[in-house]
């Protein structure tokens, strides 16, 4: 599938590329632009990514 939140995050555009799904759906982006209406009117619950995620390093093998 085709990357749905682009840098602006998701929005009218993305919502479209989704594949259609007659459940409910959980959507991860840096952000939103769909109002909360439009959100539960599509099924969708909208999760922030967020911007403080760290990446764990690895000591390498002795």
């Amino acid at each position: 599938m085709p990357d749905a939140c682009p840098e602006k995050g998701f929005d009218a555009a993305a919502l479209k590329s989704l594949p259609k799904h007659a459940g409910r759906k959980v959507v991860y982006a840096d952000g939103c632009t769909l109002s909360p209406t439009r959100l539960q009117k599509e099924k969708i619950t909208f999760k922030q990514i967020p911007y403080q995620v760290k990446v764990r390093q690895q000591s390498p093998a002795p």
